[in-house]
């Protein structure tokens, strides 16, 4: 049996990997379960499609004690990692938190595999139903990811930097904003549905006649489980819409490992683009120009 436990990942992350865990034990024969209640339960949100992923506490903890092990955890960087040395172990569970198959990257096998897991739950589906109203007809997405530059994240991912100070911070909404303009000017007559991971970004352009963000203040909920009704809300919305840009900016979605900066790339709205077959154009920007490329598959 192939278990996916998560801790401090991302959705897309949870995601990519529920997908990946569930393609390998179907080709090696094995049952596969989500058991995920950090920072809340998967369970609230998202139903089970046609397959049954569902593992009690009860049963979680018979098989860490029969185990009698940590959990394993299988990491995206151990590209050596694949389908059959899974299937080598020597265990009856492998309990995994982060592992990437090449399959979920094919957009037919990842719809196929994602309607036999996911279904939004009925309030869930009823929510991002009623967003969808509200936005109104046709409508295109931009996806910025500020890697807590702008701090404001209601889950404790790490991305290994502190918020800027108040004048950087106002720098970089000032350049997001003029990246969120430009979309705009492409498409006048579209409202744009807008993901972010700053509730600080979200709190600044709200107010904006063209653009519309899914608000979650009003439920009362712990930040947890805020965060997990934001990203599944924005994930599902985002596959309605007719395109996704994906804001692609150095000023404000590097971080720093070491002494190695890194772009920030998410997954997010790739893997929402694929599930109903969305165009995602990746849009940069350098030099005071911006640059457009159509994202056509990722290479691992």
């Amino acid at each position: 049996m192939l278990i996916h436990v998560s801790e401090e990942e991302g959705f897309a992350s949870r995601v990519r990997t529920s997908l990946s865990l569930y393609n390998c034990a179907r080709k090696i024969g094995a049952e596969f379960r989500i058991h995920q209640k950090h920072p809340c339960r998967l369970s609230r949100f998202l139903d089970c499609g046609s397959y049954d992923w569902r593992l009690s506490d009860e049963s979680y903890e018979e098989y860490l004690k029969s185990w009698n092990r940590k959990p394993l955890t299988l990491y995206v960087s151990d590209k050596d990692l694949n389908d059959e040395k899974i299937a080598s172990f020597e265990n009856d569970y492998v309990f995994a938190s982060m592992y990437e198959s090449r399959d979920v990257w094919n957009g037919a096998k990842f719809r196929q595999m994602h309607s036999e897991l996911f279904k939004l739950t009925p309030w869930m589906q009823d929510i991002t139903e009623r967003q969808l109203k509200m936005i109104g007809g046709d409508f295109i997405s931009c996806s910025f990811r500020f890697s807590n530059n702008l701090g404001g994240i209601l889950h404790d991912i790490d991305y290994h930097i502190k918020p800027m100070d108040s004048s950087g911070q106002e720098s970089i909404i000032k350049q997001a904003m003029s990246h969120l303009e430009f979309v705009h000017g492409l498409h006048p007559d579209s409202r744009i549905f807008v993901s972010s991971d700053s509730l600080a970004w979200y709190e600044r352009i709200k107010g904006l006649p063209y653009v519309h963000v899914a608000d979650c203040s009003q439920f009362s909920m712990s930040d947890g489980e805020k965060w997990m009704l934001k990203s599944v809300s924005e994930f599902y919305i985002l596959g309605e819409s007719r395109r996704i840009y994906q804001i692609l900016d150095k000023s404000f979605n590097v971080y720093t490992v070491g002494h190695e900066e890194t772009q920030h790339v998410s997954q997010f709205p790739l893997l929402a683009g694929l599930r109903k077959d969305v165009p995602v154009t990746q849009l940069f920007y350098e030099g005071d120009k911006h640059w457009e490329r159509a994202w056509e598959g990722l290479s691992i």
